[in-house]
């Protein structure tokens, strides 16, 4: 693997590139769309959306943190993790669909709820996977790749939407935001269990008979 990480990093990392990649493609002009095709925006409405999206998810994040931290095993995270992301991409391509304030609030609210169970739970499922030793390496692996990844699209979707409309840089970011929740389904093999076997395990053993 780059940088001598072990795989599970890699793999949380490449799924963590995709889904900052998603909405550093929407992000750096959203404030524009919103002010400029939303009906009844103003530049208060920005601040308004912002405030909503943090204030929900700083609320439903600790809930959930209590919740993962109750359960054994990666596997609540697991799934929660990937609710995340299909949460994130569906609020992608609501925005297609948004043509009033009241509908941008809403979707920063459920953005809101993706972050927060997309958010501990990564950051949980990582910090269990770094190496001994290879710590600062494995989060600047990580930093390095979203930095690089969110300059990339950022400076991408200016020219999308200069040249092709809001609604291209809404479709990629949604599409981006499936295949990172999709990706991380190669994590499988190096999660926990509540038994502390792996995940595939748990799944492909076969049942044990109970004795009559």
């Amino acid at each position: 693997m780059p940088f001598g990480v072990s795989r599970a990093i890699y793999i949380l990392t490449s799924a963590d590139i995709l889904v900052i990649s998603a909405y550093s493609f929407i992000m750096p002009l959203f404030a524009v769309f919103v002010t400029g095709q939303i009906e009844g925006a103003t530049v208060a409405t920005v601040g308004f959306y912002t405030a909503i999206y943090w204030i929900v998810k700083s609320i439903v994040q600790v809930p959930i943190a209590w919740y993962l931290d109750k359960k054994e095993g990666e596997v609540d995270e697991f799934f929660a993790l990937i609710a995340g992301y299909l949460i994130a991409a569906g609020v992608a391509f609501g925005y297609i669909l948004a043509s009033n304030v009241w509908h941008i609030y809403l979707l920063e609210g459920i953005l809101g709820i993706a972050d927060a169970l997309g958010v501990p739970s990564y950051l949980s499922i990582f910090s269990r996977h770094l190496d001994r030793a290879r710590e600062n390496m494995e989060w600047t692996f990580r930093s390095v790749g979203v930095g690089l990844a969110a300059a990339g699209a950022g400076a991408l979707a200016g020219i999308l939407v200069q040249n092709f409309g809001f609604n291209s840089v809404f479709i990629i970011g949604g599409a981006l935001s499936l295949i990172s929740a999709f990706s991380l389904l190669f994590l499988r093999p190096y999660l926990k269990t509540t038994d502390g076997r792996s995940m595939i395990y748990q799944i492909s053993k076969p049942p044990t008979k109970k004795s009559v």
